[in-house]
């Protein structure tokens, strides 16, 4: 009788440790797709002109997104920006980019945002917000510096495509 004893807590152990290993990998794969609202591919209407975003999926710590804006049918410039998972939360960080593909930033610069705070359909950064106000529409607010030190708030309400 002893012997059944022992196998079923031998299994029961094995068990629980098989449960903690699946929930544990749960867990940093939720991580991973906790930003998932934002992938797809976004318009709205911004800096006298069309915008479109578009985010990857988070693979390997990062999300790559693209921001296109056109004015009067042409493209006025292009941003590449990446988030990536850090362990204080996330990081995000860009470079813009003028039609012909030169860049505005020093080659070895990049723009960073410090996190602020993240939850269901949000994240902040310092300088730029995205929220997901609903299934279909995403808002980004951007503070925008301007050469005589003064910043704007630009709201920026996306539609997936």
């Amino acid at each position: 009788m002893s012997k059944y004893i022992k196998l079923i807590l031998l299994l029961s152990i094995c068990f629980m440790f098989v449960t903690s290993i699946s929930n544990s990998q749960t867990n940093s794969s939720s991580t991973s797709n906790e930003l998932s609202w934002m992938v797809g591919h976004w318009e709205g209407e911004a800096f006298g002109g069309t915008c479109e975003e578009d985010w990857q999926p988070m693979t390997a710590g990062t999300m790559c997104g693209t921001f296109k804006l056109i004015v009067d049918g042409k493209v006025a410039f292009y941003e590449l920006m990446i988030i990536s998972k850090t362990d204080s939360g996330y990081s995000l960080n860009l470079k813009h980019f003028n039609p012909d593909m030169t860049g505005w930033e020093e080659k070895d610069k990049v723009i960073s945002f410090p996190f602020e705070s993240v939850k269901e359909n949000f994240i902040q950064f310092g300088g730029t917000t995205y929220e997901r106000v609903s299934e279909d529409k995403l808002q980004i607010i951007v503070d925008v510096g301007h050469s005589e030190g003064k910043s704007e708030k630009v709201v920026i309400d996306c539609v997936k495509k």
